[in-house]
């Protein structure tokens, strides 16, 4: 999936309804940890970009994601 795909995916989470527990700077936080996934990749380190979009993909559902 590509990053453009991703950023856009989290920005979209920002029109759902909140959930309980939810910190207002959730979509912030996100996004951080987007971009750092993206300057691991830039520098080289795939195995740390790859850790980083796993634990930032575990426990949310993108938009595409079917309900099983």
């Amino acid at each position: 999936m590509r990053t453009t795909r991703l950023t856009q995916s989290i920005k979209g989470l920002s029109t759902d309804p909140p959930i309980e527990g939810d910190s207002p700077n959730h979509i912030e936080e996100l996004l951080r940890e987007l971009t750092r996934a993206k300057a691991y990749l830039w520098h080289g380190s795939p195995h740390r970009a790859l850790r980083t979009l796993e634990d930032l993909t575990r426990g949310h559902r993108m938009p595409n994601d079917s309900v099983s």
